[in-house]
């Protein structure tokens, strides 16, 4: 019976709905958006967040989970249905208040890294730097606990699910050889 999966893309839908806005959001803080206006704009985002979060980690989405039959599912549909899934499993594993606090923290650094780009004075993004990385922290602990992995492994796979930590960890290493000159950079940005 295809009913729980057809129920499902139209949440997803609503849910990405969401993220358009998000988006939208975001491009017009980075493009046009005045300075002054960018406390309102992280409260919009830190409500898309939370709204998008309540969408998909509602209880009525892992009932449908749990009641597809993936062996009714088409190639394309399974799919879909696995990143439905992989979405619901990382959103419904954080809390709400970080939800929104991240989104929040991330629309107020953007816009200090803004500033502080222009002025050449980076020391404006620091704190507000810092709290993003806390709240990113926070975040990477309760993704590595619900995903019996490291921290860095649970947003590695967040963000690349097919990647792991000894890949980048790799990669990196290649980069160190093949750039010599570029070692205390990619030190800064590698494992």
């Amino acid at each position: 019976m295809l009913r729980p999966y057809r129920k499902l893309k139209e949440i997803f839908a609503k849910a990405s709905i969401s993220s358009d806005i998000q988006s939208i959001l975001h491009w017009d803080m980075a493009t046009t958006m005045p300075e002054n206006a960018r406390n309102q704009r992280g409260e919009q985002l830190a409500y898309m967040s939370k709204l998008r979060h309540e969408i998909l980690s509602n209880d009525n989405v892992i009932d449908l989970i749990q009641k597809v039959d993936v062996s009714n599912l088409e190639l394309n549909d399974l799919a879909n249905f696995n990143e439905m899934k992989r979405e619901h499993l990382f959103l419904s594993a954080l809390p709400v208040d970080l939800v929104e606090a991240l989104s929040k923290a991330s629309a107020t650094c953007e816009g200090l890294w803004q500033q502080a780009r222009k002025e050449c004075n980076f020391s404006l993004v620091s704190k507000s730097l810092e709290e993003l990385i806390n709240l990113t922290k926070q975040e990477a602990n309760i993704l590595g606990d619900k995903l019996n992995c490291s921290p860095y492994q649970a947003l590695i796979q967040k963000y690349e699910p097919l990647a792991n930590v000894d890949q980048i960890k790799n990669l990196f290493d290649d980069l160190r050889s093949a750039f010599p000159e570029w070692k205390d950079l990619i030190l800064i940005f590698g494992p």
